[in-house]
């Protein structure tokens, strides 16, 4: 079964934010976790291209429609993709210390076992 709603890459992308900081809510999240985050990641990144694509087509559909919006609102498509990029890249630095904190945690396992043997 898909992550992503058919359709609705709006939706996706919601959705796939929700797994995200669910997959990291853990003080200390397990591998699986961060596979978890990882999967809702690329479906979300998968999702945020499928927007982008409708987006386009329909400002093609619009024949210049939105060129009218866009005059109106010149920065709205500058500050969405802004915000994406930020997210993303918080999403990825999160990851990474996850990644870390969970690499830290086993090699203190393996000491401690060292230690007992």
């Amino acid at each position: 079964m898909s992550p992503l709603i058919p359709g609705n890459p709006e939706a996706t992308i919601r959705k796939m934010d929700v797994v995200i900081r669910a997959a990291l809510a853990p003080s200390e999240p397990s591998p699986q976790d961060f596979a978890v985050a990882r999967a809702a990641q690329q479906a979300r990144a998968q999702a945020q291209r499928e927007l982008q694509e409708q987006r386009q087509a329909e400002q093609e559909e619009n024949g210049g429609t939105d060129s009218v919006n866009l005059a109106l609102n010149p920065n709205q498509n500058a500050q969405d993709s802004d915000q994406n990029v930020t997210n993303n890249g918080n999403i990825r630095s999160i990851l990474q210390i996850y990644e870390a904190v969970d690499s830290i945690n086993e090699n203190r396992r393996g000491i401690q076992l060292n230690a007992i043997n």
